[in-house]
């Protein structure tokens, strides 16, 4: 029982790491697009903070 519990939550972290990897990697590509932008939104929030 325990066993079976611990290879569904090794699954769901493993399916979390995948998840924040493609959500970053799409987020990274997104950013690589629009650098300008993001160079633009940084300096705003730079100067904000």
């Amino acid at each position: 029982m325990a066993k079976k519990s611990e290879q569904l939550l090794l699954g769901l972290s493993m399916r979390r790491i995948v998840l924040g990897s493609f959500i970053f990697t799409s987020t990274l590509l997104e950013t690589r697009r629009n650098v300008s932008e993001y160079y633009t939104a940084c300096s705003v929030v730079g100067k904000l903070l």
